[in-house]
């Protein structure tokens, strides 16, 4: 049981029948992503989805971490 291409994040899972991520608003500009800060989840910290776009990657971080 493979899932190739999927749809929800562009990868393979092996041994899934579905995506294994969770797809959320970026709490910058609100596109729905898979990707998160790994920080803010590790630190338990709700919202910790960030898209890929550098302004909101940079936002989060000077908000969040105060970087930069």
């Amino acid at each position: 049981m493979a899932v190739e291409n999927c749809t929800t994040c562009g990868g393979t899972h092996i041994g899934h029948n579905k995506c294994p991520y969770t797809l959320a608003p970026c709490v910058v500009c609100g596109e729905q992503t898979v990707m998160a800060c790994s920080d803010c989840a590790i630190d338990g910290k709700p919202g910790v989805h960030v898209c890929g776009y550098r302004d909101c990657r940079d936002q989060h971080e000077r908000e969040q971490h105060r970087v930069g």
